[in-house]
Parts: structure tokens; C-alpha cells; sequence
């Protein structure tokens, strides 16, 4: 080879490492471009996270911990990378991690179902405690209740913040734990993530003066780590997947709050005149009443017989023959409707008024006193002048 042509293809050390580093450079955008589509298949909203599939939960491998629930089985999911930061335009709080958890079984798929939030990444283990908590919570009342989270809040979003004094509250379908650094007992973990998922799953009577006004979070408490208790005791439930402590911590809870309920109701039975009431009295027999109506009949069963939707609509008969006045409310838009009337003899406030069984039987038209005589529990047509409409009528008692 000649000698000029050598010294046009030789490079000085500094070209050398120029040269080098173009090179890497182009490998590594490369390398980026090619593997991107894997890394970041899945985008991780920050309230509102995707569904998922059976390969995508493969392909996040131990960022996907599995959780064996009731007839289920869940997903603890830390993104990495994580979301961007949220700052919370009503505190001013700046959240830099979340934790998701995700329901996966025939019917459901793979669907989140909770979404931690903590403010810094040190509190993520917290984070990924309480999710593994709310699913197994999640997955008791799935299974004993047929419930599941409102169509409109699927995702329910929970903020761990490290501010204000031990506590928890649900708002408008989310729940706050604060002050998150303070020290608890695992029971006393337990106890107020399920009072606060309690507040947003069950139903209860509200008005009470004293020690809130809905009983629905204290009921959670009682009936759900009553049933963690059992489960993990009959091996239904693993203790491992316990987030907080084990089954002595539920035994610590349910010998001091639902134990004695149960014996106290099964001794004496309940006052239904303390159960009339709004005061803490009456609070504490709301819940016990539950609490021993599900440990002498498997609720939603009795005696062994799933409840059906006819049950449901003969308890609604039960209860409106028992009130003295009730009323009901018509659309402005019909002058006729169907409408459920239990038997009896009553006076109705409201305009003038036709009543039709939807049955053969005849009409029943209102006298002059507007007094109406339902033969029997059961569906009715209600025709009124649509001009005459009020808005409601009001049934009392003869």
C-alpha cells in the first residue's frame, strides 16, 4: 500500500476518541429506539391506571407482586419509572410515588382497583402494605357481598401524607391516611384502612350524634377483620400475604370490638327502641346487629340459601308496612308510572290520583278523603294529571 494512502487513514488519538464516542452515541439511540416499544408499553397514569394483560404483567416481572386473594388473585405494581409528580392543587402537596393494585380473575380481567400516592419514594413499602390490605379487603367483600367499587370510581385513589396527627378519613370516594410517620400497632393499621374502605363499600344508616354520623367505617371495621380472622384461621388466606402483622393482630381486634357483640346479641337479643335511636347507643346496636345477623347466617345467605332478588324486594315490603308515613317521589316528565306499594289502608297527599294494580284486579281510585285500600303487596301502575303533578306523594297509615 503506498505510504500516502497509510497516512490518509491514520487518525490521531483525539479523532480516535471523537470517532469512539459518535459510535456510541449512534449504538445507544439505537439500542433505545429498539428496546423503547418493551420499556414503555405501559403507560401508568397517575390516577388512572390501564388495564392490563396476562403478558404485560409477565413482561413488569418483579415490579408485579402477586397477592392471593378470594376466588382471585391481585397485582401490587411499582411503575419504574414512576409516573410524574403531582402536585395536589387543594393542599399544595407534592406526590412523588404511587403504588398500584390490581384485581385479575375470569370475569373481571386484569383491572386496577387502587392507587396509593405517597410523597416520597422512602414511603412506597407503606404504600405497597395498604394496597395488599385494600385488595385482600377488596376481594372479602367481592366474595361475601357480590360488591365491587362504583363503575364511576373503579380506581380508588388513596394519599399517604406525612402531615397532621394519626388519623384516616374518606372524601367524595377517596381516603386520606395522615400523618403516616407516627407510630401504630398493626392492629391499629388495620383497623383504619378498613374503617375508611368501610365508609366507601357498605351501607348504613346515617345521623347518629355520636361517635360519627354514618356507622358504616366502624362497621367496616367490625365485619371485615372479623371475616380476615376467619379466613386466614380456616387457611382460606395465607397469614404470609398479611401486610400488617398476623392473624394474632386480628384476634387482638375482634376480641375487644366484635366478640363481645356477638355474645352480648346472642345472650339478650338488641332493643329495637335503642335501634330507633341516633345516639351512641344506638350507633353500637346498628353495627352489632349486622355484625351477629352475618355470624348466624353467612350473610348474603340464610340458612344456606343464597339470597335472591325476591328476598330484597319482600324486605322492602316488610319495611315500608312498618312506617306510618313514606313517601314517593314522581317524575315530572310521566303522568303514569309503576311503583312498588306494600298492604294496607292509607291516606295520600298529593294530586288527584288513580292506582291500578298490574295485575287483572281493578282500579283503585282515590275518594274524596284520598284514602286507597292496597289488597296486597305488589307492583301498582299510578296515574295521575300530568298538570296536577307535585313533585311526590305522601302515604300515611289508617
Amino acid at each position: 500500500m503506498p505510504l500516502s494512502a497509510r497516512k490518509e487513514n491514520y487518525l490521531a488519538p483525539s479523532q480516535r476518541l471523537n470517532q469512539f464516542v459518535a459510535w456510541m452515541f449512534a449504538w445507544s439511540f439505537l439500542f433505545i429506539f429498539i428496546d423503547a416499544p418493551r420499556l414503555y408499553a405501559i403507560q401508568f397514569n397517575f390516577k388512572y391506571p390501564p388495564r392490563l394483560t396476562e403478558s404485560q404483567v409477565a413482561e413488569l416481572g418483579k415490579r408485579a407482586l402477586p397477592v392471593t386473594l378470594l376466588n382471585a388473585r391481585g397485582f401490587i405494581i411499582t411503575p419504574s419509572p414512576q409516573p410524574p409528580s403531582y402536585l395536589d392543587p387543594n393542599s399544595g402537596d407534592s406526590y412523588d410515588a404511587t403504588v398500584y393494585g390490581y384485581i385479575d380473575n375470569p370475569i373481571l380481567g386484569v383491572t386496577p382497583r387502587f392507587a396509593a400516592h405517597c410523597s416520597r419514594l422512602a414511603d412506597l413499602p407503606l404504600a405497597r402494605k395498604t394496597v395488599n390490605l385494600l385488595l385482600l379487603l377488596w376481594s372479602e367483600v367481592h366474595t361475601r357481598l357480590g360488591l365491587d367499587h362504583n363503575l364511576n370510581n373503579r380506581v380508588v385513589q388513596v394519599w399517604l401524607t406525612r402531615d397532621g396527627p394519626a388519623g384516616g378519613e374518606e372524601s367524595d370516594g377517596q381516603v386520606f391516611l395522615t400523618g403516616i410517620l407516627h407510630p401504630r400497632i398493626p392492629a391499629e393499621w388495620i383497623r383504619e384502612i378498613a374503617h375508611e374502605y368501610g365508609h366507601l363499600m357498605l351501607a348504613s344508616p346515617s345521623g347518629y350524634s355520636k361517635p360519627e354520623s354514618w356507622a358504616n367505617g366502624v362497621l367496616g371495621e367490625r365485619l371485615f377483620i372479623h371475616w380476615l380472622e376467619q379466613d386466614v384461621e380456616n387457611k382460606k388466606i395465607n397469614a404470609a400475604s398479611l401486610p400488617f402483622g398476623g392473624l394474632n393482630d386480628l384476634k387482638y381486634y375482634s376480641t375487644r370490638q366484635v366478640n363481645p357483640l356477638i355474645a352480648q346479641a346472642e345472650a339478650a337479643g338488641i332493643s329495637e327502641r335503642i335501634l330507633a335511636g341516633h345516639n351512641l347507643a344506638a350507633f353500637n346496636a346498628f353495627t352489632e346487629l349486622i355484625v351477629v345477623i352475618d355470624q348466624q347466617f353467612d350473610m348474603p345467605t340464610l340458612n344456606g340459601s343464597p339470597l335472591t332478588a325476591f328476598d330484597y324486594e319482600r324486605s322492602l315490603f316488610t319495611v315500608l308496612s312498618t312506617r306510618n308515613e313514606f313517601e314517593i317521589n314522581l317524575p315530572f316528565d310521566l303522568s303514569r308510572m309503576a311503583l312498588l306499594l306494600p298492604k294496607g289502608k292509607w291516606r295520600v297527599n298529593g294530586p288527584s290520583t288513580d292506582i291500578e294494580s298490574s295485575k287483572p284486579r281493578p282500579t283503585f281510585q282515590l275518594n274524596r278523603g284520598n284514602v286507597v285500600t292496597i289488597p296486597s303487596d305488589g307492583w301498582y301502575i299510578l296515574k295521575w294529571r300530568k298538570s296536577s303533578n307535585p313533585g311526590r306523594l305522601i302515604l300515611r297509615k289508617l
